[in-house]
């Protein structure tokens, strides 16, 4: 079990560390932090 909650989240967990770094580095157009929502924009165009 937890090691399957690892796995899962683990990825969420960079993607957060990215953000804030951009964040703290001043860019202030930063995409959602969620994949899926990642996903979605790009289908759509």
């Amino acid at each position: 079990g937890t090691g399957l909650a690892h796995i899962i989240t683990h990825s969420m967990h960079h993607r957060a560390q990215l953000l804030y770094l951009l964040r703290l580095s001043g860019v202030e157009s930063l995409p959602e932090g969620n994949v899926f929502t990642w996903e979605t924009q790009i289908k759509r165009g």
